[in-house]
């Protein structure tokens, strides 16, 4: 499989967890614009400081912010080898660069719905591992205390809490959710139940993706 798949689901909905899933079985190469930011706030850089401000705060990164950070990790990416893009794009002006970067690609967008009780309770239970940054939900209340991939100790992130949680499914409906109509002449849309366990979600996207081939 070497296909252009965009992962779209609100905050909680795992689809970090599902895109690390897809690109560790088929080999693709992992665009994760979340992952790339945090590690950049990280390195306490200038732009780390303002993305970790910015995240704080719950909101969006600005379009322009993200546009010159992003296009600098496009140009090491070979999209002949499959693509999963999870957080990017975000705003209709992103996804209108990224179909310039695609260049008459048509990618697969997989889309994991989940009703918003429980994405507010998942994320208030879940713990990400400080090393590796492997994600829980609610490892507590499964006894689990390391991480089991790596030892690493369990932490909450700094912006998983209930005011910042809500801010930030009110800015993906109003403004991320809205791409699944660009893209329905765009590319393949694909709608998964992301209610259920992660196994069964699993599942079901497996099923779908190997359907398309």
């Amino acid at each position: 499989m070497n296909k252009i798949i965009i992962i779209f689901g609100p905050p909680g909905s795992g689809k970090g967890t599902q895109a690390a899933r897809i690109v560790q079985k088929y080999g693709l190469n992992y665009f994760a614009t979340g992952n790339l930011i945090r590690e950049e706030s990280e390195k306490e850089t200038e732009l780390g400081k303002k993305f970790k401000e910015i995240l704080n705060d719950g909101k969006l990164v600005p379009d322009l912010m993200i546009e010159q950070f992003v296009s600098e990790k496009l140009k090491s990416l070979d999209l002949d080898q499959g693509v999963v893009f999870d957080g990017y794009p975000r705003t209709l002006n992103q996804a209108n660069s990224l179909k310039k970067v695609l260049k008459g690609i048509k990618p697969i967008i997989l889309i994991l719905r989940v009703d918003t009780p429980s994405l507010i309770n998942r994320i208030l239970t879940r713990r990400i591992c400080e090393n590796c940054e492997k994600v829980f939900e609610n490892p507590a209340k499964m006894g689990i205390t390391k991480c089991d991939a790596c030892g690493g100790k369990l932490v909450q992130r700094t912006d998983d809490n209930a005011e910042t949680i809500k801010s930030r499914i009110d800015i993906y409906e109003n403004e991320t959710a809205p791409l699944v109509d660009f893209y329905q002449k765009e590319g393949k849309i694909i709608e998964i139940d992301g209610n259920p366990p992660i196994e069964e979600v699993w599942e079901e996207i497996q099923q779908k993706l190997e359907s398309d081939d």
